[in-house]
């Protein structure tokens, strides 16, 4: 599962990359716009679920190992 999410991940970015060097030379087409739009809403909800992952991670390693203070 997350060996391909980082698959798509980086996928997305070569994408995303592509699309912003031939925005540099030029206008992209609304289809070409509307393909960035898309590839950067996919990688932001890429991004908050990698958030939630670790978050949850590191709350059930504080309960397994507790907080030293206690």
């Amino acid at each position: 599962q997350r060996g391909a999410q980082k698959k798509l991940m980086q996928s997305l970015q070569n994408e995303l990359f592509t699309l912003e060097q031939l925005e540099e030379k030029n206008l992209l087409s609304l289809d070409q716009l509307q393909q960035k739009v898309n590839i950067i809403q996919k990688i932001m909800k890429i991004c908050e679920e990698e958030e939630l992952y670790w978050s949850k991670r590191s709350h059930e390693k504080w309960l397994l190992e507790r907080d030293n203070n206690t």
